[in-house]
């Protein structure tokens, strides 16, 4: 074999193994890329089924005003059963549920019902005179309740421990949430609600 033929032949050897070891860092990088895309998969998912207070878990301090100026805190949730709802100004489902606030449309029962909203407009939406209103800032009441979601709604015991915990998109969301909680008062007026057109 001539000289010319050999440098040609360990020139393509050459760029043979030069590919080969492009060509692994390139997995190496895309394994590592992939693990990082696994992990921030498995703890968005995780997030999103522990998202929130659990059955049984209590409620952690917080600090905010309800729109008649009042002070709020979490010793405002015990000695009778509470239902604390999350809304906020920019999802659809909160509009419907705001939409029947306006019109007092609240469970009719013995439980103390909480509106938490970061808007001020949106509170003064909330007509019933029965319902708590709490304007927080900077997520300070939504903190206490790990959520981050809106709507979001937790029913409580009267020493502050969750017994539901749920993101009804509608009232009969709302009714089936507080009856698999066993606090079923107000269920048909809400399935009612339910049924009013959002004008009336």
């Amino acid at each position: 074999m001539s000289t010319p033929w050999i440098i040609a032949f360990a020139a393509l050897w050459l760029l043979v193994i030069v590919l080969g070891l492009v060509v692994l860092g390139a997995f190496r990088r895309l394994e590592f890329w992939f693990s990082e895309a696994q992990k921030a998969l498995d703890a968005a998912t995780a997030q999103l089924r522990s998202d929130g207070l659990q059955t049984g878990e209590i409620v952690g301090a917080f600090s905010a005003t309800t729109i008649d100026g009042a002070r709020f805190g979490r010793a405002d949730l015990v000695e009778e059963p509470s239902i604390v709802l999350f809304v906020s100004s920019d999802c659809a489902a909160c509009e419907l549920l705001l939409s029947g606030l306006e019109r007092g449309v609240l469970p009719d029962s013995s439980e103390r019902f909480v509106v938490v909203t970061d808007n001020h407009a949106d509170a003064e939406r909330v007509t019933s005179a029965s319902a708590t209103v709490v304007i927080q800032q900077a997520a300070s009441v939504a903190q206490a309740f790990k959520s981050h979601r809106t709507p979001h709604v937790f029913v409580l015991d009267a020493n502050g421990h969750v017994v539901a915990n749920g993101s009804p998109n509608t009232w009969e969301d709302m009714a089936d949430l507080v009856t698999a909680s066993g606090k079923g008062g107000g269920v048909a007026r809400m399935h009612e609600a339910a049924a009013v057109p959002s004008s009336a």
